[in-house]
């Protein structure tokens, strides 16, 4: 897989020590190193034990390592290394791109496929890319990845009809197929919709400003006909369907009709700002909204998330009986539908999207944690800068109060825009009161007091010996969705342990953007023993280069789409 951050895998929660000395060791010992390559002194170990070491190891970065050591290593690995490449930046889309168009052998290996041109996130004001250049060098690459079985489009506008016919046409295994909308009108007649069989269906807002907030909430529209055509009767066999964005959306999609839909398989389903029902809507008609029967008759559904935290266009509650959406454990939505869900025992993975602006809000949130005692993650939004509180006191109790709500929780993620943000010694000091927590994800706005990220991380990793991964990310200004914002600097951090299972040194990855825009981005090593920093080869903390990773060793087609791998939620 190549990507910056990766897609979502499964949580590894067991700590080791890092396997590449060991590997590095076993695969090239005792060789001298002569002036020309000599024959004789060749891998030896069986492709199979190759193929099977690369397989079972968790981290891509260390499959990376494995790959480095000989050719044979990485003849053997690079199927593994790119079954998913995911292009996360302009700068990645344009020279990732190019270097597929010469090397067809490496698109070949190619399974899922997620290109994210000018993303939110990741892109100075005014440094936009062309999308149409990046969609027809796609299309020409589509030939070459007959492996091809998901493709995601995330740009600020869906992509021409071209690519959706290429894919079509190369591809025969695609069955997963998404692409995000801006604000040009989706025609009936878009390739898009002549998809067959689908198992997974996304249709996502995007959106790079909030300027449309000035005028009035966007008139409903109807989605064309011929996609409700694909959705309700070619597609048999869906398994995920997403439809809209996170609210406030620019574009609210009447999609009345996704009700009446009946997906024996459907496993993931979610709704974004959008209207399920018509504005003069009797809510006191009939206690089963159109929206309760769909979940009722879809009982495999395991996640479920609503990304819009209220409006007229869903119902007000949910009427739900008991014996329904037995298999869910993952919900995302407001608290005024946690509270009505069946069965909240069985949730191991929570989001809640209503926002927390004010103290007497988190109480009913206590609450609803301790009915779930499988809780394994949890997701919050915290906006408390109007609120009356102690900045100090108040803040350390909420993050204490949550953690002892959830003694199973392994992964916490906040999102918090509260000004003035809380210390990052107190929330160091919360998660002391919780020692099965593995990973924890901060989203809060920058500060100018703010420390260097490199000297956070290193406390977090030193108070919290339980912590093996983590990250951080500083945001220009406060969101108002999850998913949509600036981002001055993010750090990802991961925490190697000794034998005695304390920690001993952190792998970080670092990006962000200077005070003119120009964007760095680092790698490196940092021993919390000697407190010392093994930097990557033409990387340096102190002068943040924006060129480092042309002058590293490694390859750049690697590299530049690589950070180190975590076990991601």
């Amino acid at each position: 897989m190549v990507s910056v951050e990766g897609p979502v895998e499964t949580h590894s929660w067991t700590r080791t020590r890092s396997p590449i000395p060991r590997i590095k060791r076993m695969f090239s010992a005792k060789i001298s190193i002569p002036r020309r390559p000599s024959q004789n002194h060749r891998c030896t170990i069986p492709t199979e034990v190759i193929r099977n070491v690369g397989h079972h190891t968790s981290s891509l970065r260390d499959v990376l390592s494995i790959s480095l050591t000989c050719q044979r290593a990485r003849k053997v690995l690079v199927p593994r290394l790119y079954a998913t490449v995911e292009l996360r930046t302009n700068r990645h889309c344009k020279v990732a791109l190019e270097a597929f168009s010469a090397s067809p052998k490496v698109t070949h290996h190619i399974r899922i496929l997620i290109v994210r041109p000018n993303n939110v996130e990741r892109t100075p004001q005014g440094d936009y890319l062309d999308e149409e250049l990046i969609a027809g060098l796609i299309s020409t690459l589509a030939i070459r990845m007959p492996l091809l079985r998901s493709f995601y489009w995330d740009g600020l506008e869906m992509p021409k009809d071209e690519l959706w016919l290429t894919l079509r046409r190369f591809c025969p295994l695609l069955k997963s197929v998404g692409t995000s909308v801006g604000y040009l009108p989706i025609r009936n007649t878009n390739s898009l919709f002549d998809f067959r069989d689908l198992k997974t269906f996304i249709l996502s807002v995007k959106s790079d400003s909030l300027e449309w907030l000035l005028d009035e909430r966007p008139t409903p529209e109807k989605l064309p006909r011929r996609c409700w055509q694909m959705l309700l009767e070619h597609c048999p066999n869906l398994q995920e369907l997403k439809i809209g964005g996170s609210a406030p959306s620019p574009r609210i999609f009447d999609t009345r009709h996704v009700t009446a839909g009946r997906w024996p398989r459907l496993r993931k389903l979610t709704l974004g700002d959008m209207r399920l029902q018509p504005p003069d809507h009797d809510r006191g008609a009939s206690p089963i909204s159109t929206l309760d029967q769909f979940l009722i008759v879809h009982p495999r559904l395991q996640e479920v998330s609503f990304l819009q935290p209220g409006g007229d266009g869903f119902p007000s509650t949910l009427s739900l009986p008991f014996a329904s959406l037995p298999n869910m454990t993952s919900f995302s939505g407001p608290s005024r539908y946690l509270r009505c869900l069946p069965h909240p025992e069985n949730i191991q993975h929570l989001s809640i999207t209503t926002l927390h602006h004010c103290l007497s809000a988190f109480p009913r949130t206590y609450a609803l944690l301790k009915a779930m005692p499988s809780l394994l993650s949890l997701t919050l939004w915290i906006d408390l800068t109007f609120a009356n509180r102690n900045i100090i006191q108040d803040d350390n109790n909420i993050f204490r109060n949550l953690l002892e709500c959830c003694p199973s929780l392994l992964h916490f993620e906040v999102f918090c825009f509260t000004r003035p943000s809380f210390h990052l010694r107190d929330f160091s000091a919360a998660l002391c009161r919780s020692p099965r927590l593995r990973s924890f994800s901060l989203t809060k706005v920058y500060k100018p007091s703010d420390e260097d990220m490199s000297h956070t991380a290193v406390r977090i990793a030193r108070d919290n010996p339980h912590i093996q991964q983590f990250s951080f990310r500083y945001t220009q200004d406060s969101w108002l969705t999850h998913d949509s914002g600036s981002v001055k600097q993010f750090g990802q951090y991961g925490v190697l342990a000794g034998d005695d299972g304390l920690p001993t040194s952190i792998l970080a990855h670092e990006w962000g953007f200077k005070v003119f825009g120009q964007p760095y981005s680092r790698h490196y090593v940092h021993d919390l023993e000697s407190s010392k920093t093994r930097r990557s080869s033409g990387s340096s903390r102190s002068s943040w280069s924006s060129s480092e990773r042309a002058r590293s060793p490694r390859p750049l087609s690697v590299l530049s789409f690589n950070s180190f791998q975590f076990s991601s939620k």
